[in-house]
């Protein structure tokens, strides 16, 4: 699950993006009864922290990277729901069926199997041109032939988030549309490679981003390549082109590059690992095979 990651210009429009922000915590669905107060309180210090610009610390990712066993298994808990939750769903996704059809029968899932409040994030399903669109909202528009459909969504277990994205194509499918999700698992294969504790994040994206570069389409990978997990679904440290983190063991973090092309459809496709002193251990256990449906 990618972000915006539009930044305020001027100090006048850090004020509103926080004032914003923190209404929407205060007076989001249901208010505030819906946040514990230390909750509440650390996504305002988090929103403070990230308009300003100042990495004073990362809670989730310091708790996480100093062993605490039972989070990580909370997380892969949350990734095996994932994992099932989308096994179940896949024979619906079929030509004809709406996107929304999809997004709606996940989010039951996730919430009869993991944290029954909520699931980690409002399911992304995107056929055809909305495949283009990154953070693309499912709609009643109909899956088509020789589209590409992108599904990234994911469970909550504990209140830990899980994020997956998986793209598959329907029959009729154009060459080019198996091209670039060939480059894009690719990328995604080489960048898993290289993850290792003390290993920076930014070599980790430019493994990706190089790639999918030299295969003439970097300008339509235009997101970072994935972000920590925890007790919220992006936290920090980040792979990005500009970030200056490094790994450590036991950070769990998410590897997702994508191509998006408006003419042809977007490609994304994404695990969550755990990095270990040596390599990184990968959760998730659906498929990334190009998979046709009809």
């Amino acid at each position: 699950h990618i972000e915006n990651t539009a930044q305020p210009d001027n100090f006048g429009d850090i004020i509103d993006a926080f004032v914003g922000s923190l209404s929407k915590f205060i007076g989001g669905v249901g208010g505030y009864g819906d946040f514990e107060p230390i909750t509440l309180w650390g996504q305002v210090m988090a929103t403070i922290v990230g308009l300003l610009g100042i990495a004073l610390f990362a809670v989730p990712a310091g708790i996480i990277g100093a062993g605490f066993v039972e989070e990580i298994e909370a997380i892969k808990t949350a990734v095996e729901i994932t994992d099932t939750a989308f096994a179940e769903v896949f024979p619906m996704i079929k030509i004809g069926v709406e996107e929304q059809t999809i997004s709606n029968q996940l989010s039951f899932l996730y919430r009869k199997y993991g944290d029954s409040d909520a699931d980690a994030f409002a399911p992304i399903v995107g056929s055809g041109p909305h495949s283009a669109m990154p953070h693309a909202r499912p709609t009643d528009r109909k899956i088509g032939p020789g589209e590409l459909v992108v599904i990234d969504s994911g469970a909550k277990y504990a209140g830990y988030h899980a994020d997956m994205t998986r793209t598959v194509a329907t029959k009729g499918y154009s060459e080019k549309q198996k091209e670039i999700y060939h480059i894009v698992l690719e990328a995604q294969l080489k960048s898993i490679e290289g993850i290792k504790a003390g290993v920076s994040c930014k070599e980790i994206d430019t493994l990706a981003r190089g790639h999918i570069s030299n295969a003439g389409y970097g300008k339509y990978f235009d997101h970072g390549l994935g972000h920590s997990l925890g007790l919220e679904i992006h936290e920090n440290p980040r792979f990005s082109k500009v970030s200056t983190d490094h790994l450590k063991s036991n950070y769990v973090m998410t590897v997702e590059p994508g191509i998006y092309l408006e003419d042809v459809g977007g490609v994304r496709i994404e695990d969550d690992i755990v990095v270990t002193d040596d390599s990184c251990i990968v959760l998730n256990q659906t498929s990334k095979d190009f998979t046709v449906i009809s």
